[in-house]
């Protein structure tokens, strides 16, 4: 986090970009959180899928974040607390890939007839998400999420 930026603009990007992808299993939120030195058009980001359209919680920030010494399953954040980060931020949530982990969000000003606001729980559907829900939830629900 405290460095994403740094790092995004020594690779020579600064200002609007077309697309960002997100996935490093971690502290994605607070990455996201923190990027100010593009603008990407569109954004994509892989969210935990065993939360509710209603939670919205992530992984605390800690710089040394590791999830493998925690848990596997224990990183990022849920596809609500990426939603209200991206209204924040100006985006608006248009859909997510067919087995419901990877998010995507568009500029609220572009092609808003062609890429409408979908719902969280249209993310949330897919029958692999549902089935290993709630035993990769009990694993990880003992363990610090912050509510954002």
């Amino acid at each position: 986090m405290e460095n994403i930026n740094t790092l995004v603009g020594r690779e020579g990007f600064s200002g609007e970009i077309d697309l960002f992808l997100l996935d490093v299993d971690g502290v994605d939120y607070w990455l996201w959180d923190s990027l100010e030195v593009v603008s990407p058009r569109v954004v994509m980001v892989e969210y935990q899928d065993m939360f509710s359209s209603d939670e919205a919680v992530t992984i605390p920030y800690r710089p040394d974040f590791d999830r493998f010494s925690v848990h596997p399953d224990y990183f990022g954040a849920s596809l609500a607390a990426f939603v209200k980060l991206a209204h924040r931020k100006g985006y608006r949530l248009v859909g997510c890939n067919r087995y419901g982990y990877n998010a995507f969000f568009v500029l609220n000003d572009l092609a808003c007839s062609y890429l409408p606001e979908v719902s969280i729980d249209s993310c949330l559907q897919h029958p692999k998400m549902i089935e290993s829900k709630d035993a990769r939830r009990s694993a990880v629900m003992g363990l610090p999420w912050e509510v954002v």
